[in-house]
């Protein structure tokens, strides 16, 4: 492998990271609904944006990444919420959602 190749893969991580703290911003704004447990966020706008800007590949390890924070207890989630176990919740199925709608 040569230093072209690998200063290319640091870069395209670098980006992913930057697109997963992006729609970790964008997760901040939340408007909680009392008759489900789903809020409305800007999530799914960000996943959208991170899908069209960076592309597939890149959008998906962002949103990757975006749920690896949450499973280590980054507050990152809808709220500020850290929930390490969030794929047992009741929203786990939206936040997989996410990784097949970058393509």
């Amino acid at each position: 492998m040569n230093a072209f190749a690998i200063r290319n893969v640091g870069s395209d991580v670098s980006v992913a990271f930057a697109g997963s703290i992006l729609l970790a911003f964008l997760s901040q704004f939340s408007i909680p609904l009392p008759f489900t447990p789903v809020p409305v966020t800007l999530q799914t706008l960000g996943v959208f944006l991170l899908a069209g800007l960076l592309g597939p590949t890149k959008g998906f390890w962002s949103v990757l990444f975006y749920l690896v924070e949450g499973s280590i207890g980054l507050p990152v989630f809808a709220g500020g919420l850290a929930k390490p176990l969030w794929f047992i919740s009741s929203t786990a199925g939206f936040l997989f959602a996410f990784l097949p709608a970058t393509f």
